[in-house]
């Protein structure tokens, strides 16, 4: 019983299909048979392809030069045959007489003196000492809790260590 259902509709959309394919094509049919044939070329422009290219004129001759005119030649002058002067065999060469040279050795400092240099004569060179002391620099504990450097030694100029950036502040 549910094998002859299955046929039964099977069939049944089979011919539902058919039908509509049929009557798709009767409608077609009819839409082309109504109007004039349409033209498929209409508004392309399609080269002409059974037009030859240009080809080159396989006879033509280059252009020759006239081999009737006479060909100009400069005037050529024959050279003078002169004998050329034969050495002296019989003297004897001349050879200058060698001579050492003479060098002197040249003696350089290793570095030249900054006032003995030209516009140079009231350089005095001063020794390179930091304006403020580095944050490697180790000063004293004091009674208030802060770190005292005296920099340079002995120069009067105090300064104290900045707890959180550790840079020494001058203070006197």
């Amino acid at each position: 019983s549910s094998g002859s259902s299955i046929l039964k509709y099977g069939g049944i959309s089979v011919g539902v299909i058919l039908v509509l394919i049929v009557v798709g094509l009767l409608i077609m049919r009819y839409r082309d048979s109504e109007g004039e044939q349409k033209d498929w070329n209409q508004g392309v422009n399609m080269p002409n392809m059974a037009a030859q290219p240009a080809m080159p004129n396989m006879y033509a001759q280059p252009a020759m030069p006239d081999m009737s005119a006479q060909p100009a030649y400069a005037q050529y002058q024959q050279p003078v045959a002169t004998q050329p002067a034969m050495p002296d065999m019989t003297a004897q060469p001349v050879y200058p007489q060698y001579q050492q040279p003479s060098v002197q050795p040249v003696v350089q400092a290793a570095s030249p003196d900054p006032a003995a240099l030209p516009g140079n004569q009231a350089v005095v060179p001063q020794p390179a000492a930091p304006a403020a002391p580095t944050m490697y620099d180790v000063g004293t504990m004091r009674s208030d809790g802060n770190e005292w450097l005296e920099y340079p030694a002995a120069s009067g100029a105090w300064y104290m260590r900045d707890a959180t950036t550790r840079q020494w502040v001058r203070k006197i």
